[in-house]
């Protein structure tokens, strides 16, 4: 417990006893030794053990020997008499009075049960204190009971009270103006009219603008929209007795107490689970931390849920727990192994990995690799037919009696007609008896309304799109199949089939000339076009080419192109913007209209082409319709529906042969989804030189999980919206709890910047021609590698002790490493950072760059599940935050590899080398509670590791410093001379310092800093209030951030620092690190030296100059 809130804790209980003196006799041990024995005990007294041999250290601190391990400097144990509490350097262990007898005794951490009796016995016999008669846990908590309106008064409505303001301050700082915030800060509700702050009128203008436009396309009037203020989510810590939790009867009385989250005991999650299980809460998100044991704690989850999982279902009404996750033939824990079993699934052959272990000690199944032979006979002998359905066919296949890809199987029926097929058989059979099954979510059959599902990695493995390639063979195959099958086809009388080959063929020859187009352009070869590129250049290209083939008139082409640009406001061009549908959609629409429309005519009661209007003079026009597309889709699927009869004819026939067979019965499977995606539906679509790629929904595994009785989703850095979004849900309907982590102050995480964003492709032709590789990347990251290693075998040596150090990176960088000596395992991203406690052993993890994924896939994966607006090259504020979280999410998971809070006794680190955000580090506090957050340069690790431009930039501000605090005169000369470099190089470098004169102010500020932090001590955060010390280590360094990326002002940081200082008389600046000093003078020198010079000048004056 930090020692500021270990304070309040004790404060408040002695507030406790007073206003309730019954408590007094009641109280726990652990109450009586902190209010009754330890203020009893000196420091002698609690510390004695003979040979520490005491020596005093400054005015609080005692050095001395430490009774377990054999130093002979006498100082490495050393105690803080102000708080009795100790450390010991060598051990790198620590605590407080009963954690130090428990140390004496050879042991480590605290002791629990009867040993933490004894201990607290042992002090209370020294400090004279006789201990009332211990009574059992049960009996204590019945005499503690208080009255209900007494307990809300005390506890609920204060936590409450704070939860909220809480979340309303986080809601509101970028909301309103600072003095409006800082009012809410003192006061707990807004002023009168609160000015809003500038980011947040900036967005009200934004929406404003286009709401204002989409008036004026339906009314006269223009109201006002005002966005609506978001309130965090209330928490409600549970206690350690389930009887008395303040959780909801049912899911309305959920939603009626504002869809609260929870915190849970450890050691309680499957008691919560199961209890809103049966109060029929449907869908579940357990977001604790790595390491919490939530893999651990499913496989012991089914006796709370009235399941055995070791005897067969009696019926078919008992319900199922299914534990879906990504590798159901190898889990990672005993007890999922050990009480469940695997559903049977569809595979050609597996191989038993003997290099790898489950937690009962079998080898990993897996799927053979290359040229490798399968040592388990495959399942299934059509699985390459099966697979090929959904990758290819845009359908999926499924199994059973009645299923084309089954029939005339050889091990499907008997000869009495019987289903003996083992793969189908095991399923029936699991499915029917098997009280606990785990399975993957892609081999999932529909759940009943009884059963239960846990989904582990819930972000990582619901699927929730799929992928279509078409590819220039395809393409022609298309061409030919409207040119041919489709014309002949008839609608209630009416010949289509001709209009929309003609409306829909120079949609194939343009993304046939595309193919082209990009294999001969160079600069966008590699990449491809993405969605919103594609999109724009079918548009310009199919208005030119239907008006060549004569679909539209010229006039309507240019209609068309002005509508679309925006850039006039004709009533021709606001009729065409009335009509619902993207531009390709419209422009579709025309061309089929124009084709179609004397035949439509002719059959005045046949509507499917929506509604027909007369302008003028017969002008005719299709205004306010339904899209036309979307009958054309019906007709190709009623057209081109496959014919899966005698599917397979002989199974001995080569894959090759069977192929082309089901192309044949299955054409044109991509122009549905095609249509869908031009016309605005939620799809992605990804041109590339060799095809395209589409993207579309699966409902695959939402289907399978829409009838169960309730889910629990499982995702240590996923967020309730990204739960949400792939199951189809309101993110509001998902109770989201947790289980409290345990502090990990072993820990301690280094983020090393001025390596750039370290990216799968770096040092790449590309950044060398454009000069981003003045020192090869690879090099100075092996150089900063090195000296971590070097560093950390130094350290683990001193204690007698082998460092066991792991480095990530991606996987085609691991070879840049192979040289260097140290590294005990290589792993890489996606693979090693999650769902593994392979890393639970090691001391240091080096890892190296931000996981990316495809950028082009994530814009897929996100406008298809979102039907937002997704471009890698121009992302919005909402994709790029989609994009950082999914970056966070992997280091995150990284770091928690570690296990590091289930190992208190051992030092852990992690070296995060590359980018960082601010929001990792808020993401690292709260999933890492107690840990060490390090921020350094290249430059730091050793000098060979950073830029040339780093080093003498550190060099040029080192020197002038020196020169101003030795009197002399600061000049370029003088710097250059001493670097042994060009006066112009130097000059570059002023100019990024922001020039001469502000350079100068520069070092003139950095040394009456160092000044100041020479003169007075440390200053230490436990001791600052909550508040400001949330503004030291949070909120005022993001502010700073955000003021040297431009996007803050200095007005916001530096009324942080005035209300600091009005609130609590501080000045905050002391007690945030260098660094963040440094970045805040560099963000306000572009300002200075006018509007902000006086306030900066008080900020940081200087103390009274030391002697040099």
């Amino acid at each position: 417990m930090k020692k500021a809130e270990r304070a309040r804790y004790l404060e408040q209980r002695k507030l406790e006893r007073q206003a309730l003196p019954t408590l007094s006799t009641a109280d726990s041990l652990a109450d009586i030794l902190e209010l009754d024995i330890l203020p009893r005990l000196n420091t002698e007294d609690i510390y004695n053990w003979s040979e520490h041999q005491f020596k005093k250290h400054g005015p609080n601190k005692l050095v001395g020997y430490c009774p377990q391990h054999n130093g002979s400097s006498g100082t490495a144990f050393q105690v803080n008499t102000k708080d009795n509490s100790w450390y010991c350097h060598g051990c790198q262990e620590g605590g407080h009075p009963v954690q130090y007898r428990w140390f004496l005794k050879g042991e480590h951490g605290t002791p629990t049960g009867k040993d933490f009796v004894e201990i607290v016995e042992e002090l209370a016999d020294d400090a004279g204190v006789e201990l009332p008669e211990w009574k059992p846990p049960q009996k204590q908590s019945q005499s503690k009971l208080i009255p209900e309106t007494e307990y809300n008064f005390k506890h609920k409505f204060p936590r409450l009270l704070k939860d909220t303001v809480s979340n309303l301050a986080q809601d509101l700082k970028d909301k309103v103006a600072r003095p409006a915030y800082k009012y809410f800060r003192r006061n707990g509700k807004l002023p009168p009219a609160p000015e809003l702050h500038p980011k947040e009128k900036q967005r009200i203008r934004q929406a404003n603008v286009a709401e204002a436009k989409h008036l004026a396309e339906t009314t006269t009037a223009i109201v006002k929209w005002e966005p609506p203020l978001l309130l965090g989510k209330i928490q409600i810590r549970l206690g350690d007795d389930p009887n008395n939790w303040n959780v909801p009867t049912d899911f309305e009385d959920w939603k009626n107490q504002g869809s609260p989250a929870y915190v849970v005991p450890p050691g309680m999650r499957n008691i919560f689970e199961a209890l809103m299980v049966k109060r029929g809460i449907k869908n579940l998100f357990d977001s604790s931390g790595t390491g919490t044991g939530k893999s651990h704690d499913t496989g012991n989850l089914p006796p709370y849920l009235g399941i055995n999982p070791h005897t067969q279902k009696k019926s078919e009404d008992d319900p199922t727990l299914y534990y879906i996750c990504d590798d159901p033939r190898n889990p990672t824990t005993e007890s999922i192994e050990s009480n469940s079993v695997v559903l049977p699934s569809r595979h050609s052959g597996l191989v038993e990995d003997t290099t790898k272990q489950t937690p009962l000690g079998y080898p990993h199944i897996r799927r053979p690799k290359g040229k490798e032979e399968p040592t388990i006979e495959a399942s299934c002998i059509r699985e390459a037919i099966f697979r090929y359905f959904p990758e290819f066919k845009n359908r999926t296949l499924f199994g059973g009696k009645a299923s084309a890809g089954c029939q005339g199987c050889p091990k499907l029926l008997n000869e009495d007609g019987k289903v003996v097929c083992p793969l189908l058989v095991g399923r029936w059979k699991t499915k029917q008896y098997a009280p606990f099954i785990r399975s993957h979510p892609q081999q999932l059959s529909t759940l009943s309304e009884t059963d239960i599902a846990v989904v582990d990695e819930a972000a990582k493995i619901l699927k929730s799109t799929k992928d279509i390639f078409v590819g220039s063979e395809s393409l022609n195959e298309a061409f030919y199949e409207l040119g041919t099958n489709l014309i002949k086809h008839q609608v209630d009388g009416l010949h289509y089939g001709n209009a929309i080959f003609r409306a829909l063929s120079p949609l194939i020859q343009i993304m046939k000339e595309m193919m082209v187009f990009i294999d001969s352009t160079p600069n966008i070869k590699k990449n491809g076009l993405n969605h919103n590129e594609f999109i724009n250049l079918m548009f310009e290209k199919l208005a030119d080419l239907y008006c060549s083939h004569g679909l539209i008139t010229e006039q309507e082409k240019t209609l068309f192109l002005e509508a679309k640009s925006g850039n006039s406001n004709s009533s021709d061009v606001l009729q065409l913007k009335s009509i619902k549908g993207s531009w390709i959609e419209k422009l579709i629409n025309r061309a089929l209209w124009n084709l179609s429309a004397v035949e439509f005519l002719t059959k005045t009661d046949t509507n499917i082409w929506g509604e027909v209007r007369v302008f003028g003079n017969k002008d005719i026009r299709v205004v306010n319709v339904s899209p036309t597309v979307e009958d054309v889709v019906q007709i190709l699927k009623e057209v081109y529906k496959p014919n899966l009869e005698n599917l397979i004819e002989d199974d001995n026939l080569p894959w090759e042969i069977q192929r082309k067979r089901i192309d044949e019965k299955c054409k044109l499977n991509f122009v549905t989804p095609l249509l869908n995606v031009l016309t605005g539906s939620r799809g992605y679509i990804q041109a590339k030189s060799y095809g395209f790629y589409i993207t579309q929904s699966d409902n695959h595994v939402k289907r399978s999980l829409f009838n169960a009785q309730s889910i629990i989703y499982k995702d240590a850095t996923a967020r309730p919206e990204d739960i949400a979004m792939r199951i189809g849900v309101d993110s509001e309907d998902i109770l989201e709890y947790k289980v409290a982590t345990p502090a990990a102050t072993n820990l301690v995480i280094k983020l090393v910047g001025g390596f750039g964003s370290c990216g799968a492709q770096r040092d790449s032709k590309e950044q060398r021609e454009k000069g981003l590789s003045e020192a090869s990347l690879p090099k100075r990251l092996i150089k900063g590698v090195e000296k971590i290693i070097a560093d950390s075998i130094s350290l683990t040596a001193q204690l007698g002790k082998k460092a066991k150090i792991a480095l990530i990176d991606f996987q085609g960088q691991l070879s840049n490493y192979k040289d260097i000596q140290g590294i005990d395992y290589f792993g890489y991203w996606w693979r090693d950072n999650r769902g593994t406690n392979i890393l639970q052993d090691y001391d240091v993890i080096i890892a190296i760059g931000n996981p990316t994924a495809n950028l082009g896939a994530k814009a897929a994966s996100f406008r298809t599940l979102t039907g937002k607006y997704a471009n890698p090259a121009n992302p919005t504020e909402e994709f790029k935050e989609y994009i950082q979280h999914s970056v966070v999410s992997e280091k995150l998971q990284l770091v928690g590899r570690l296990r590091a809070h289930l190992q208190p006794h051992k030092q852990k680190e992690v070296h995060l080398l590359g980018d960082y955000s601010e929001h990792l580090i808020w993401q690292l506090k709260d999933k890492f509670p107690g840990c060490q957050i390090n921020k350094m340069m290249a430059y730091d690790l050793c000098p060979e590791a950073a830029t040339r431009r780093d080093l003498d930039t550190k060099m040029a501000i080192e020197l002038g410093m020196k020169l101003l605090r030795f009197g002399q005169k600061v000049t370029q000369e003088k710097i250059a001379k001493e670097m042994g470099c060009s006066q112009s190089w130097v000059s570059k470098i002023f100019k990024k310092l922001g020039g001469y004169k502000r350079a100068l102010q520069l070092f003139q500020c950095l040394n009456n800093t160092f000044y100041r932090r020479w003169n007075n001590p440390q200053t230490t955060l436990d001791a600052l209030p909550e508040d400001a010390r949330w503004a030291a280590e949070t909120f005022f360094p993001l502010e700073v951030q955000e003021l040297l990326k431009n996007e803050g002002i200095p007005a916001e940081a530096i009324s942080t620092l005035d209300i600091i200082k009005d609130e609590y008389n501080l000045n905050l600046l002391n007690y945030v690190s260098l660094d963040t000093i440094l970045d805040f003078i560099l963000g306000l020198i572009p300002y200075l030296p006018q509007e902000y010079q006086e306030i900066f000048e008080q900020a940081l004056v200087p103390p009274e100059p030391i002697p040099i």
